[in-house]
């Protein structure tokens, strides 16, 4: 969701704001929103959020980042769609890895502890940021009801903001 927006083009009307989507469309199944992430249709729709390309680049280019990954658990199918994503689009050049973690069952909690504590971590969820040394809530400027009451680093989508949190964290080690 960092990388994607999460508005589509002409063909689907509306705008989705909410992670679960309970209750946007009027029959759609409770928790819709975890089949749709892992089919292939939605995934035509998705675009690159304004930023990321004049981001990453800068970031990778600037020397203030050894090393650029990027991270996702999810679903094989979605998972599959987020590298064809990812290709497509161009970002991979950016990243010096990409691990993906496959969720074979909901007893998988949130979390990325496999990465190296001295990580810069940027999620858009609070619980995946344990276990890092510097871990930065990404948000877009919409309240996501997960994390209320979060009060450490923070930064509000691509652009300058997150240019600056990675150069404040990489001269602050």
């Amino acid at each position: 969701r960092m990388l994607y927006a999460e508005t589509f083009d002409d063909t689907i009307p509306a705008e989705i704001t909410t992670w679960n989507g309970d209750g946007f469309f009027k029959k759609a199944p409770v928790n819709w929103i975890e089949d749709a992430f892992n089919s292939d249709e939605l995934w035509k729709y998705m675009k690159v959020k304004q930023g990321v390309h004049e981001t990453l680049s800068y970031i990778k280019n600037s020397g203030v980042c050894n090393t650029m990954k990027i991270c996702s658990i999810g679903k094989t199918r979605n998972l599959a769609n987020k590298m064809d994503f990812i290709e497509r689009n161009g970002l991979h050049k950016y990243f010096d890895d990409c691990i993906f973690v496959a969720k074979y069952s909901e007893h998988i909690t949130m979390g990325k502890s496999f990465l190296d504590y001295n990580t810069l971590l940027f999620d858009d969820h609070h619980l995946n940021l344990s276990g890092v040394k510097y871990g930065v809530l990404y948000w877009d400027g919409r309240f996501k009801q997960w994390n209320e009451g979060y009060s450490g680093y923070a930064v509000n989508g691509w652009g300058e903001d997150m240019i600056n949190m990675v150069e404040a964290i990489h001269y602050k080690l």
